[in-house]
Order: structure tokens, then sequence, then C-alpha cells
């Protein structure tokens, strides 16, 4: 697996994040897309897309658990 920290456009990130993986996706979104205080389209998405990546590797966790 590689690195557990990731930015929007899927590049490794490593800035000592104070975040989880998956909150540093979700607020990586929120910078993105809330400008001045409005919701941008493509949050949702955004977050999505966040869920499905963290959800992936539960799966895959998961399932290496089993193999053992």
């Amino acid at each position: 697996m590689g690195s557990l920290f990731t930015s929007l456009n899927g590049e490794p990130k490593d800035d000592g994040a104070k975040f989880t993986d998956h909150a540093g996706c979700i607020e990586a979104c929120k910078d993105k897309y809330i400008v001045d205080g409005e919701k941008q389209k493509g949050l949702g998405a955004c977050k999505g897309n966040c869920w499905v990546d963290t959800s992936v590797k539960v799966i895959v966790a998961i399932a290496q658990g089993l193999k053992k």
C-alpha cells in the first residue's frame, strides 16, 4: 500500500498532517470547495470520493486479516 496521506490529485503528501487519512481528505475537500463560507459545486462528490477511498482501504484490511 502507498502513503496513507494523499492530496486531491492523488500525489503522496508528507506534510506532518494532524488528521487521519480520511479526515485529511474531508478537510482538503472543504479547503477546495468552500469559498468565503459558501459551498461550491463538487464538494459532495469530493467527500464521496473520500468515503469510497476509506471504504476500499477498510475492505482490503479486512481481507488481509482474514487471509492470516
